[in-house]
């Protein structure tokens, strides 16, 4: 394989926890492949986009990656003032479409998106939600030689709002320079910055955190209104994402009961069964099987050695160590100790 071949190709590589890792680095081809490795590595991501630039254009650009739980979060740094065009026709969209949305994070650098009817210039902070499934276009042009810009791609379901607010506010500029948006660009910044440390337990928790805070941008931007507006169906979904990311926060609470639940979401205990019998799981199912999930991983964090196997369970809600280790061994067919010598030796 060429050096060209080698920059231009995604890796498909396996890694732990959240961090980011280097999908294309220009800087490893020579500089008359560059533009060319980097429009054979565009064409080949989840959401392709076909790249213009003037010919022979000495681009210095590098694209990471890291996955959140169902969100993937990309970042496209360049450091020249290269004029670059980005389109994504319906011919790319028919090669590949994870029918996903996308909040599009302007951190150093100016971009314009178009899709639909609107093509906000989006500076410094500024975001703005699109569809992968709708053709979009648009420029990014660096300033003094920096141009920074992340990209946060998640299904559509997963945000607990229904999908038809998310796409009220398609192409719509968001000032990310105050209020919750100001929060969401910070956050961002340190999903990119701090992602080395993150543990697959964090992974766990600052997804519903992230999906949590998209969810609090739209609402600001349109009004607790429009959220009343939604049909049945999708308050019923609404509710039923609220349950899960409020179950996420509360795994380590021995006391979760669908009581506790059903009171804090203003709802019956029979109608939380029924939510949960909708989705083909139970209440106590689900809370079991996160936890465990929960201890799977942090066995398996070498951080996380010095602590002892019934701390971990303890902190996750299993309070009684036999009846743990009966569960797990059932559910993966390996006691915790051992689980975690596995993954020690390994």
């Amino acid at each position: 394989m060429t050096r060209r071949q080698q920059a231009s190709t995604v890796v498909d590589a396996s890694y732990e926890g959240a961090a980011v890792r280097v999908v294309f680095r220009s800087d490893d081809v020579p500089v008359g492949e560059r533009l060319d490795s980097y429009r054979e590595a565009v064409s080949r991501i989840p959401v392709p986009i076909a790249v213009h630039a003037e010919p022979g254009a000495a681009i210095r650009v590098q694209m990471g990656v890291m996955m959140l739980g169902p969100i993937e979060v990309a970042s496209v740094r360049a450091t020249d003032d290269t004029h670059v065009e980005i389109h994504r026709p319906q011919r790319l969209i028919r090669r590949s479409d994870p029918e996903a949305f996308r909040l599009l994070v302007s951190l150093r650098g100016h971009i314009q998106m178009t899709q639909g009817d609107r093509g906000p210039r989006l500076a410094p902070n500024d975001m703005a939600f699109y569809d992968t499934s709708r053709p979009f276009h648009g420029w990014r042009q660096a300033v003094n030689g920096q141009f920074h810009m992340a990209t946060l791609t998640f299904p559509r379901g997963v945000l607990p709002v229904p999908d038809n607010l998310v796409r009220s506010l398609i192409g719509a500029p968001i000032n990310g320079h105050q209020n919750v948006a100001g929060l969401m660009v910070d956050v961002v910044n340190r999903l990119l910055t701090d992602s080395v440390r993150y543990t697959s337990a964090d992974v766990a928790r600052l997804s519903t955190v992230v999906l949590d805070l998209m969810a609090a941008v739209i609402g600001h931007e349109l009004g607790d209104d429009t959220a009343r507006s939604a049909s049945p169906d999708s308050r019923r979904r609404v509710l039923q994402n609220a349950i899960h990311a409020y179950i996420q926060r509360r795994l380590g609470d021995p006391n979760l009961t669908p009581e506790r639940i059903a009171a804090a979401h203003h709802i019956s205990v029979r109608l939380l069964h029924q939510l949960f019998h909708d989705q083909g799981a139970t209440v106590a199912g689900s809370i079991r099987d996160a936890r465990l999930r929960r201890c799977r991983a942090d066995l398996a964090d070498p951080l996380q050695g010095g602590c002892s196997i019934t701390a971990i369970a303890a902190r996750w809600g299993f309070l009684n160590y036999t009846h743990f280790s009966r569960l797990f061994r059932s559910t993966y067919g390996l006691s915790p100790r051992d689980w975690r010598q596995h993954h020690r030796h390994r």
